[in-house]
């Protein structure tokens, strides 16, 4: 074998040595909770087309579903209006809401 040949399948391998982490790391998946200021069957805002649910699987079939987002309406996880206050104190990742509502509770 000739010396620039063994040193380009040398280079090769380190490549795909170092890459092959990026790779492992890139397929794991997420499970985050998303809180509502809106009740769990609330038309538009928690059902329906352009609501949050349908948000939710949107990105679900747009991270080929390495991230996937469960909804909690209203009180089913928190009350409606805490929803900012837990997504800040991390206890939930996502909320779901109106910019003004968050201003209510402060």
């Amino acid at each position: 074998m000739r010396r620039r040949d063994f040193t380009k399948l040398a280079l090769t391998a380190t490549a795909a040595t170092i890459a092959a982490p990026a790779v492992v790391r890139a397929q794991t998946t997420f499970s985050w909770k998303m809180t509502s200021a809106y009740g769990p069957k609330a038309a538009f805002y928690s059902v329906g087309p352009g609501s949050a649910t349908d948000l939710c699987k949107r990105i679900e079939a747009m991270s080929g579903g390495r991230l996937k987002i469960q909804f909690y309406g209203a009180g089913e996880l928190v009350p409606a209006m805490e929803g900012f206050d837990a997504a800040s104190a991390g206890t939930v990742e996502m909320n779901y809401g109106n910019a003004y509502f968050s201003f209510l509770s402060a």
